[in-house]
């Protein structure tokens, strides 16, 4: 009988954890599931964008679990990894996967940092000073994380241009030093770093470009528009 697609996911998940993650997340706790087991769950929840009460049901055979792990385990498990540990799992699943990429898309959207909603803010009069950034380059074959960072905002997005250009490289594009790749993105993140290559529209600022490399930028980004891109 064949494995529907949740299955498959979900033991691909747990492999990766299993490689990636210590067996458990302290040596003095209760031992119940084991710490990949766990995050197994979590990255499942997140794929199937539902809640953490219903994320382990379907998937209870894949990951070997005798009882279904409680929504607050899967809760405290997501609190508990740190970024490091994203990124770690991230490069073995492009590894596994061995994700080679040419051409990737980027973009820098903003998070809160808490769970008050617009319409409370707005209702209070407060705005926002401060928010989280995170930067990732996708591959747009794959449909992959293939490069990310996190910051703070408010703050230019052209300053994440070059270390993220430099994580997609170094994960999910096509390996050795002469290989090029485009990047696609909006003119968020248009600044010095910027190749004439890269599909980011230049910023005209005084309504003219002067310099030739982003006039070139600029027609390759409207032929690419042009042809459907």
């Amino acid at each position: 009988m064949r494995e529907s697609r949740l299955v498959r996911i979900a033991k691909l998940a747990y492999h990766i954890a299993q490689q990636t993650l210590p067996t458990y997340s302290h040596p003095k706790s209760r031992h119940d599931y084991t710490f990949p087991q766990r995050v197994a769950c979590v990255m499942l929840k997140i794929y199937l964008n539902c809640t953490y009460r219903d994320a382990t049901d379907q998937v209870r055979q894949a990951l070997q679990l005798t009882r279904v792990p409680d929504h607050t385990t899967l809760y405290r498990t997501f609190a508990k990894l740190s970024q490091q540990q994203w990124q770690q799992l991230n490069d073995a699943l492009l590894q596994h996967l061995q994700v080679n990429e040419m051409t990737v898309a980027g973009d820098t959207p903003g998070f809160r940092h808490d769970t008050a909603s617009a319409y409370y803010q707005s209702r209070c009069g407060r705005t926002r000073r401060s928010w989280h950034k995170g930067g990732f380059a996708v591959g747009t074959e794959s449909q992959l994380i293939v490069g990310m960072q996190v910051g703070r905002g408010p703050g230019s997005d052209a300053k994440g241009f070059a270390p993220l250009r430099a994580k997609a490289r170094r994960d999910g594009v096509r390996k050795g030093r002469s290989a090029r790749f485009g990047l696609l993105a909006d003119a968020g993140l248009d600044g010095r770093d910027v190749a004439w290559t890269d599909g980011v529209p230049p910023v005209r600022r005084g309504g003219r470009l002067r310099a030739w490399l982003r006039v070139m930028r600029a027609e390759l980004v409207e032929r690419a528009k042009a042809s459907g891109l």
